[in-house]
């Protein structure tokens, strides 16, 4: 598949390598280097300060940064060039690239535990915020919705601190709480969007977000 200027991936962009099986599996840090006709040329990723191995063929997963919305591609290794003054990895897209579009992205339902801080809450009354646990039922990268058995001083339009793990890895989300309600089960449910999203979190939370549609 040749990549061509509506691709619109940009030399120099970040990315996000993700393996998903095997003894390398985990999550990668890269960059785009150079795009030459099907190919793209990702700096070499690294595993505790060598060169990741990587054998031909190889096929995984990599999401690129992107100023409107991220762009994902399932990508196959075609060879390494250790020559370069940065070390390349060059692959081949498999299939189309999918811009991934924030405001329409799927809403899926889930539940994870976590936990969050009342910002406003220990703003308006010192001393008097702390973490409270808390179930998120469905998430997407626009906010989630929660439950949680403590929402006392809790207020439409405050700010929370939401901790978060996704694959594993422990994240912070800044959010807005946009509505209380009471659940069947009479506990309180508290819808919220994010503020921002830190690129790491974003990235973890689109992979999650595409697999549990995958599932369902």
């Amino acid at each position: 598949m040749a990549i061509d200027a509506t691709s619109q991936l940009k030399v120099g962009a970040r990315a996000d390598i993700h393996i998903d099986a095997g003894l390398y599996k985990g999550h990668y840090p890269s960059r785009l280097e150079d795009i030459q006709g099907e190919l793209l040329a990702l700096s070499h990723p690294f595993l505790r300060g060598a060169l990741l191995p990587i054998y031909k063929d190889m096929q995984f997963e990599v999401i690129f940064e992107d100023e409107r919305s991220p762009v994902a591609v399932r990508a196959s290794a075609v060879r390494s060039d250790l020559a370069s003054t940065v070390p390349l990895l060059w692959v081949r897209p498999i299939g189309e690239l999918i811009r991934i579009q924030r405001r329409r992205f799927l809403r899926v339902p889930c539940l994870l535990r976590g936990a969050f801080f009342p910002l406003d809450v220990e703003a308006r009354s010192p001393m008097r915020g702390d973490w409270r646990e808390c179930e998120v039922l469905d998430i997407s990268l626009g906010g989630a919705r929660l439950r949680s058995p403590r929402v006392g001083e809790l207020r439409t339009e405050d700010r929370v601190l939401l901790s978060l793990a996704i694959e594993g890895n422990s994240f912070m989300f800044v959010a807005k709480i946009v509505r209380l309600q009471e659940s069947p089960d009479r506990l309180k449910e508290i819808a919220i969007d994010f503020e921002s999203l830190f690129p790491l979190a974003e990235t973890a939370l689109i992979r999650f977000i595409r697999k549990r549609e995958l599932s369902r």
